[in-house]
């Protein structure tokens, strides 16, 4: 059930910021080394009035390969320092990766590696206080799993997930008419749904009924839009049922927001400002639409 206006006192989930697709512009060529462009991401993140952030396993220096022990140490102090708390890893490697014969293996592996790196991260990050412990225990990894999964690779992923206590965020959603997968999935309560609206408006989904309807059991929730062109930011502008403003998207976010809060989720929901051309501006609208 969708909740009503009774629900309008209970509090809002926390939000948090992707560093997936997040475009900055960069003063010099100096800048665009992976450190430089992070520590630029946390001072936008900081300012934003942001209080977490989801880091992006699949970028180039910030990969499990690519941080060794001493390297997480220093990434969980960049945290610390700029007073912010980790929400999770996205790993949005293509999905079918984890169907094909010659890439499975590396897909895989590198799931794998991202638990345990999710697992380091915020066991570092958090011997500061920094996050508390119930706050922590809500850090997911978000994928996006095929259709169709392989039980042995279900199984071995639910393995590593529970072994390093890290839930993991499926992403996949498909209309429930042609959607085969959910049943083997979430046979593993440890490997959780994951909600992102951009999807499933694009799927022809209904994600204010989803959020109702999975809030309790969700690892991971996403803050994020479409309009006619595609992913775009979400706004304020949308809280005003059958908005005709130009370029308005089509989630409502007071009732995503209220539905969320009111059936149960309690972990970060996560701005996502994939293919937004104006972070800025992007990041402003999402913190406000979310507070309206």
């Amino acid at each position: 059930m969708i909740p009503d206006g009774s629900n309008a006192n209970l509090p809002l989930p926390p939000l948090a910021l992707a560093m997936l697709g997040l475009e900055l512009p960069t003063p010099s060529i100096g800048d665009l080394d992976p450190a430089s462009k992070l520590r630029a991401a946390l001072s936008f993140t900081r300012a934003g009035g942001v209080g977490a952030v989801q880091l992006n396993a699949a970028e180039p220096g910030f990969r499990p390969r690519d941080l060794d022990r001493s390297a997480r140490r220093e990434l969980a102090a960049l945290l610390r320092r700029s007073n912010l708390g980790l929400s999770g890893l996205d790993l949005f490697i293509p999905p079918e990766h984890f169907a094909m014969p010659g890439f499975q293996d590396r897909a895989v592996t590198a799931a794998l590696a991202a638990i345990e790196l999710l697992a380091d991260l915020r066991s570092l990050v958090c011997a500061s206080g920094s996050l508390n412990e119930s706050h922590a225990k809500l850090a997911a990894l978000s994928l996006m799993l095929p259709a169709q999964t392989d039980r042995v690779i279900i199984d071995q992923l639910a393995a590593a997930s529970e072994k390093c206590s890290v839930r993991i965020a499926d992403h996949h959603w498909a209309p429930p008419s042609t959607d085969t997968s959910q049943s083997p999935r979430i046979t593993h309560e440890i490997i959780a749904p994951g909600l992102d609206p951009a999807a499933i408006l694009m799927a022809g989904g209904d994600p204010i009924a989803q959020a109702a309807k999975l809030a309790r059991t969700l690892a991971s929730a996403r803050l994020c839009d479409v309009s006619a062109v595609g992913r775009r930011a979400v706004s304020a502008a949308n809280n005003t049922p059958f908005s005709t403003a130009l370029g308005s998207g089509r989630l409502d976010v007071h009732a995503y927001a209220a539905t969320l809060s009111a059936c149960g989720y309690r972990g970060p929901v996560v701005i996502d400002l994939r293919q937004v051309n104006d972070p800025h501006r992007g990041l402003k609208q999402a913190v406000e639409s979310w507070s309206a």
